[in-house]
């Protein structure tokens, strides 16, 4: 019997009205129900919330304006968890009462770290606390699926710091150390269930500091890679079937054969990070009239590659079988 590993990327545009988170949470809720498996979902910020909290940021380029910032960052992603609660998860005071103060939790904690790296000069808050827009979505689908009576685990800590991958403080290159963390992760021990990451998050580790970071343009699509890398490279005595798939602005509610457009950012970290099989399956994968080789064998061009609907899948088998 396979162990089921599905990884997914989620957000952005593909979520415009309420029926496309619920689409998501009933697709995935109705598997469950006949089939043990582990979805993996990596979720980026709703459409258009990133770039109101970057511009944000920008219009208060001076050190020590955290206050400003936070106050800001508070009040716009408020205004987008009530409409949420209202349009999405419906009227429920028990849930509403959870929902907010959970949501109170999690943007404390933010506020909490943010002051520390502050204090300590470390500007890079600027970009960490952009990520709160994915925090935003992961904590609506939280909600849904505890609504549908789905059990769902967050790749945080009890301080909802996410701590998975881990990049070198300056150029954001990701460390080793993120695939450790990754395949000690207590959800992968379960036989089935649903676990949600924060796309765009990285920590920055550098000798006894740390503090948040995002991982640059296009760094929701770069966060389901090294889940993938990490998984069908393991070492492993069972077998496992894993897939990756790209959900990005799909507008058909089936989910069936929408195009994806991954940039150029995400092709070009794919293969330095996944090698030859990655390039082999994007160029099988390429729109016509696209040289999807380019995107992948040097750096980043200026113009986008589309792609397909995109699904990775690599099955590992169990050595022994093999040599019966």
């Amino acid at each position: 019997m396979f162990e089921v590993i599905n990884i997914e990327k989620h957000g952005g545009s593909q979520f415009q009205f309420a029926d496309d988170y619920h689409n998501l949470v009933n697709r995935i809720s109705a598997d469950l129900i006949i089939a043990e498996k582990k979805w993996i979902l990596v979720l980026s910020a709703p459409p258009g919330v990133t770039r109101e909290l970057k511009d944000i940021v920008e219009d208060y380029p001076k050190k020590r304006q955290v206050n400003t910032i936070i106050g800001k960052f508070r009040g716009r992603l408020y205004r987008f968890m009530k409409g949420s609660f209202e349009n999405i998860l419906m009227k429920d005071a028990q849930l509403e009462e959870e929902f907010f103060i959970e949501w109170d939790e999690i943007f404390d904690a933010y506020e909490n770290r943010v002051r520390i790296m502050d204090s300590k000069d470390q500007i890079c808050w600027r970009k960490g606390i952009l990520t709160l827009g994915e925090m935003a979505n992961l904590h609506v689908i939280k909600f849904l699926f505890k609504r549908a009576g789905v059990e769902v685990f967050t790749a945080t800590d009890e301080d909802y710091i996410f701590r998975h991958i881990e990049v070198t403080p300056k150029r954001g290159k990701i460390q080793p150390k993120t695939f450790e963390n990754i395949l000690n992760w207590d959800f992968l021990k379960k036989k089935s269930g649903v676990a949600l990451v924060p796309g765009f998050t990285g920590l920055w580790v550098h000798e006894n500091q740390e503090g948040l970071t995002n991982l640059g343009m296009e760094g929701s699509d770069l966060t389901p890679l090294p889940y993938y890398k990490a998984l069908y490279e393991e070492k492993i005595t069972h077998n496992r079937l894993v897939t990756l798939d790209y959900f990005k602005g799909i507008s058909f509610k089936d989910f069936s054969g929408g195009v994806g457009n991954l940039k150029p950012e995400t092709l070009f970290y794919g293969k330095s990070l996944m090698g030859q099989q990655f390039t082999d399956f994007v160029k099988s994968h390429g729109s016509p009239g696209w040289d999807i080789g380019v995107c992948t064998s040097g750096p980043p061009p200026s113009s986008p590659c589309r792609l397909y609907f995109l699904t990775i899948s690599h099955l590992i088998k169990n050595k022994a079988e093999e040599t019966v």
